[in-house]
């Protein structure tokens, strides 16, 4: 395996793993598989929910025959591609859209990565109504993935449970009664200096009332208590409402892009 890896870094394009963690834990798993050719290498990261492809290759047609052999591999399947680029690669995805086109990908979305280096923000409404969650995990889970697609929250339930009693994870709630109005998934990275935001939703019933702010403010809070400094976020290029809260808890886009395409073996 590392003799592939150490071939796929030689091609001219790469769209491999997230980081050294990520590349780690692709190889420990054993769920994962890879796909070789000639001039393309395509690692498969397999989970319940969706199988992930991040490829590298030397131009079109390689990348072209690579995805050819996935039917081989799978059957009939729907296969996730998650390409990205950094401030040094900029405007690498323009030029490659066709590529991912003419290849038979379908384009789904485009993500960028949003920062603040401080936890700061609207300190206006009141967080004492922002708890950890203490009802049914069953119905967090459902509202979880009605409101989050599964390339954003790719968890089955028994992963998602032991999220929520991981160490690292901060879970924050609004609630009344037994209805779920909204929550907030935060991850602790970068030796307990930074916090990840990994998903955050509001019922549909209750959008409008300030609760998605009140939910950031609550996960800063938590966060500030354990000491952690910044945070992170992916959100999706069009979704301007989302931006322009984040934005008012400082975070600013910091050039990492990722966009998604959906190919179909046939």
């Amino acid at each position: 395996m590392q003799k592939v890896l150490e071939y796929a870094k030689t091609l001219d394009y790469q769209f491999l793993f997230h980081g050294p963690d990520h590349e780690k834990a692709f190889f420990n798993d054993i769920n994962n598989e890879v796909l070789y050719i000639d001039g393309a290498v395509l690692f498969i990261e397999k989970s319940p929910l969706r199988m992930t492809l991040y490829p590298a290759f030397k131009d079109k047609m390689s990348f072209k025959k690579a995805l050819g052999g996935l039917y081989r591999l799978y059957g009939e399947a729907e296969i996730t591609i998650e390409v990205g680029e950094d401030k040094e690669s900029e405007g690498l995805l323009n030029r490659m859209h066709t590529t991912f086109e003419e290849a038979g990908c379908m384009f789904k979305c485009e993500n960028m990565v949003m920062r603040t280096k401080r936890l700061v923000g609207n300190r206006r409404t009141i967080t004492d109504n922002v708890l950890p969650f203490k009802g049914d995990p069953q119905a967090l889970y459902r509202l979880t993935t009605d409101l989050l697609d599964k390339e954003t929250f790719n968890m089955d339930f028994d992963a998602f449970d032991a999220f929520l009693d991981d160490d690292t994870t901060i879970a924050r709630c609004v609630t009344e009664g037994d209805v779920i109005k909204g929550f907030i998934y935060g991850v602790i990275y970068n030796e307990g200096k930074s916090v990840f935001i990994r998903g955050l939703g509001v019922h549909p019933d209750y959008r409008r009332m300030g609760i998605s702010k009140k939910l950031m403010q609550g996960l800063f809070e938590e966060a500030s208590k354990r000491h952690v400094h910044d945070s992170m976020l992916w959100v999706e290029s069009s979704n301007t409402r989302a931006i322009n809260l984040y934005k008012q808890f400082d975070f600013r886009p910091d050039g990492d892009k990722e966009r998604h395409y959906i190919y179909r073996t046939r």
